[in-house]
């Protein structure tokens, strides 16, 4: 039997007018000010295609931004329409964007212009490098979303892809290049349920190409067709007519052989498996749980009636794991009476301790899959924070999303981690509960950030980022963004931005607390509209700005700033100390495969332990 696998590539190009020029300055001198030197705009090592000299990117020498004309963008899929002093853009996924309208100098006879690295920023389509040297910037297709549609794998990306194919293996692997790319905040590894496709994962190449590889249990002939806006790579079943890539790039059409009829599709797996669970000491105030599985779980904390419940869903119990799991019925500590792991159901696993005194908890998603769950005995049992659930995202990760990358190298992750875990060790002292979205260098995806935060029915959402303004070096400043008008996460952000100018003092200005809308008007930051309860985003400063970035590496700076976010929350809620945080943006329910909340009467036969 064979089966056909389709790959829709789909970046697609809308049409639009091309936009009105603005009225020209009345001097040539003002023109003349504004301009900076020729630049170049070049994806992955294309140059756009602009034929109109006068409608090329130039350099304002006034803030050094790199302006390309509003209908050049046409060649990346946005399309662009100008109203007054301002433009309006629109890339392929229909998010609008409303930058301002600049009046190009005399050598490129007026006309409208935006700055190119705002618009893309904004967009968040596109990872961007600037060589200084020759005023160009170089833009990567960020690859935004890979999905199993029927027979179809669709690869979502920011920009247009023109990717390439080989057959390895002896035919048992199929590895799509994607020049010009990046792979984003997608996963490395997509669990699959087929006979015919083993594996498929996602990995970053070099610098500008993004891979994806998708393991066979056989060989089955692999071609391109080519779609109304995007491009389709099929595994092909014999007797239909299809489009092949030769290995100059051009298509051809070929015919298999006699048809035969699919019975099955291949669809993803939801499901994981969790391997071992082991427990250790790390003092009579503090216990761990290590929870190894194939990948990040589906997981739920609760604490009710003197007991601690960890849910897990969509997953099933190896061997191992029941094997350590009977272990865990020996467990002494003085924190816990008893511990035992439950099924729930047919595709649920309940993590089930009984406490014996008042505890908080930490949770890490820790690297390649697994949870370390530490119970503690709380420092505090009052105050503002004292049984409150934080959850923490240190900003970007692992190879797929290092975020900015300043001039010496360094990258952002590698920065928002450490703060990212002083404020979970603020947190903790201050008696909260805390989840850590990652402990390590590895990336939890862009959605599921927030999915853990949903999942945990945490009071809080926090993200550390830092910013990056080029080619304008000269902006600085801490700035906490919250989604849209939502009431509950502006005060947060301002209570979180005034603590953390307390604490860095001179180090960082503030710039203040701001709306998403301001950058995203048509539908905010993706990880503030997805997460349910109030949340920020905090980005500390600017890897552009010298002053800024020199503060950023200072690791007291870092400990005074992770100490100011974890106050500023404090403070938000000793003053708002009934303010309902949880639901404030409400999302639509998804199946987790996770069980009902377990209730717990006085009478309450014990549940049956994985033996």
């Amino acid at each position: 039997m064979q089966r056909r696998l389709g790959v829709v590539f789909a970046a697609g190009l809308l049409s639009s007018s091309l936009p009105a020029l603005a009225q020209k300055a009345d001097s040539g001198a003002l023109w003349a000010s504004r301009f900076g030197g020729d630049a170049q705009v070049v994806l992955g090592s294309s140059p756009l295609t602009i034929s109109n000299p006068n409608r090329m990117p130039y350099r304002d020498a006034r803030d050094n931004a790199i302006c390309i004309a509003p209908e050049s963008l046409v060649n990346l899929g946005i399309v662009a329409r100008v109203e007054g002093s301002s433009v309006k853009l629109m890339g392929a996924d229909k998010n609008l964007i409303v930058v301002a309208a600049r009046q190009g100098p005399f050598e490129r006879a007026g006309g409208v212009f935006v700055d190119a690295v705002e618009v893309l920023k904004t967009m968040g389509i596109a990872a961007l490098s600037f060589e200084q040297s020759t005023n160009t910037l170089i833009l990567r297709s960020v690859l935004r979303d890979v999905s199993l549609q029927g027979d179809a794998l669709k690869v979502t990306a920011g920009l247009p892809v023109t990717p390439s194919v080989s057959i390895e293996s002896q035919g048992l692997r199929v590895v799509v290049d994607f020049p010009g790319a990046t792979i984003g905040e997608l996963p490395r590894q997509l669990g699959v349920s087929s006979s015919k496709i083993l594996a498929i994962r996602t990995l970053q190449a070099d610098d500008n190409t993004a891979r994806l590889v998708i393991d066979l249990s056989e060989p089955i002939p692999f071609y391109w067709r080519e779609g109304k806006a995007a491009l389709v790579a099929t595994l092909a079943p014999p007797g239909v007519a299809t489009t092949t890539a030769s290995t100059n790039g051009m298509l051809s059409t070929t015919k298999s052989s006699a048809p035969t009829v699919t019975t099955a599709k291949p669809t993803f797996s939801s499901s994981m498996v969790l391997r071992t669970i082991s427990t250790s000491s790390l003092g009579d105030d503090r216990l761990r749980f290590a929870l190894q599985t194939t990948r990040m779980p589906n997981v739920r904390p609760s604490v009710q009636k003197g007991k601690l419940v960890l849910d897990f869903g969509n997953i099933y119990l190896a061997d191992s794991a029941k094997s350590s799991a009977a272990t865990l019925a020996e467990l002494k500590h003085p924190l816990i009476k008893s511990a035992q792991l439950v099924p729930v159901g047919g595709r649920a696993v309940r993590l089930l301790v009984e406490l014996a005194s008042q505890v908080g908890y930490t949770i890490r998603n820790a690297k390649g899959g697994g949870l370390l769950v530490d119970l503690l005995t709380p420092r505090k049992t009052e105050g503002p924070l004292a049984g409150r659930t934080i959850v923490v995202d240190p900003g970007h990760g692992g190879s797929s999303s290092t975020g900015n990358r300043a001039d010496d190298g360094i990258l952002e992750k590698n920065l928002t981690l450490p703060i990212g875990l002083m404020v979970a060790q603020n947190l903790e002292a201050m008696g909260a509960n805390v989840i850590l979205t990652r402990d390590s260098d590895f990336d939890p995806g862009l959605e599921e950030r927030a999915i853990i935060a949903n999942r945990a029915n945490a009071d809080i959402f926090v993200s550390v980022h830092l910013n990056d303004g080029r080619p304008n070096r000269s902006v600085r400043g801490i700035e906490v963004y919250y989604h849209r008008q939502e009431e509950t996460s502006r005060d947060l952000a301002r209570f979180i931005g005034a603590k953390i100018k307390e604490n860095v003092g001179d180090a960082l200005p503030l710039r203040g607390a701001r709306s998403d809308s301001v950058n995203a008007p048509e539908k905010g930051y993706a990880i503030l509209r997805s997460s349910q309860m109030t949340g920020v985003l905090v980005e500390l400063g600017y890897m552009s700005n010298s002053v800024d970035y020199a503060a950023l590496k200072n690791s007291e700076v870092q400990r005074q700033a992770a100490q100011g976010i974890a106050e500023g929350i404090a403070d938000y809620f000793a003053a708002n100390p009934s303010s309902l945080t949880k639901y404030v943006k409400p999302q639509k329910p998804r199946d987790f495969g996770l069980p009902p909340l377990p209730t717990f009467p006085d009478d309450e036969a014990p549940e049956n332990p994985v033996k």
